[in-house]
């Protein structure tokens, strides 16, 4: 039985994510997963320190994408030649894409960066036969076998076209909600035809989409370890949501009873009101995508639906 340091700390780490995982009771071995290719997708802004581990991590995969596509955000420090050094060792084609240099990350404009790259790639990875999109944040820790169980659920699943795994320590505040950024797969015949993206998420775009298209999306537990709380449960989390909310075209006394609802359970309602307001007072977004308008409506219908159900009681 191998005792090298190597494999002792594959089976430390295994042991770690096992009990969090729905899959573990078959030891969810290495040899499951799907040989389907997909492109990974990595988004920094100022990440020096962390680019390398994270090439570290991905290369211990044992289902590698067959693209791994960076975007350097404008990043002021050397994490784009921290990126062009360790692409050198990585044993898969890397391409980077560089955004102009800025004081700051604008969390707020995620969209852009999306729109970036996809626009770089879009034919490089339709070309090559891609069939999933995935993206894997430098602050993500995932399972030892995550992409390969993710491919595998993809694979025998044909109506499942968004997926993602949970951070540990969330599958309660998460199971009901959208499957979100890192971590998450997506089917490319979804994500191809995406020309506009709007500033603020593009990850609720892409759930949208493949609702509309017929799909289901789902949150699974397979695990992922984040370095702090994810986006959703912040307060720029829920002030983006807020956002978004004022754009899709939900009205005040809607989005009123969400901020409530989020305040009584501690999730920054506050913050949810304060991004719709912030866009009722700039009021510079229109939504003119007839599925996100559906899709809102109908989100607005079912809040709708279950205060009446409560004045009842």
């Amino acid at each position: 039985m191998p005792t090298d340091k190597k494999h002792i700390e594959k089976e430390s780490a295994m042991s770690r994510f096992g009990r969090f995982c729905e899959f573990s009771g078959d030891g969810c071995p290495c040899t499951v997963g799907s040989e389907e290719p997909f492109v990974l997708f990595t988004n920094v802004w100022n990440e020096e320190p962390h680019i390398k581990p994270h090439f570290d991590r991905v290369k211990e995969q044992p289902f590698a994408p067959a693209l791994w596509v960076w975007l350097d955000d404008g990043s002021t420090d050397e994490s784009y030649n921290r990126m062009v050094e360790a692409k050198d060792d990585y044993p898969i084609e890397v391409v980077i894409v560089r955004n102009k240099k800025k004081a700051k990350a604008n969390y707020l404009m995620l969209g852009r960066g999306h729109q970036l790259r996809l626009d770089k790639v879009r034919d490089l990875v339709t070309e090559r036969g891609i069939r999933y999109m995935t993206n894997l944040d430098v602050d993500t820790t995932a399972c030892p076998n995550y992409f390969g169980r993710m491919l595998w659920l993809m694979a025998h699943d044909k109506k499942l076209g968004v997926a993602a795994g949970y951070p540990v320590g969330e599958w309660e505040d998460r199971v009901a909600s959208e499957p979100m950024h890192s971590g998450k797969f997506i089917r490319w015949k979804i994500v191809r035809p995406m020309t506009k993206l709007w500033d603020t998420c593009p990850d609720t775009q892409y759930n949208i989409k493949a609702r509309a298209r017929g799909y289901d999306t789902k949150v699974v537990r397979v695990p992922l370890y984040h370095e702090g709380p994810t986006a959703g449960l912040t307060k720029v989390g829920a002030i983006r949501l807020g956002q978004i909310a004022y754009y899709a075209g939900r009205p005040f006394w809607a989005q009123l009873l969400r901020a409530l609802r989020r305040a009584v359970i501690r999730q920054h309602g506050t913050s949810l009101l304060r991004g719709w307001l912030k866009e009722w007072i700039r009021g510079t977004w229109h939504c003119d995508d007839s599925d996100v308008l559906a899709h809102y409506n109908e989100s607005f219908i079912t809040t709708l639906k279950i205060y009446m159900r409560g004045k009842s009681r």
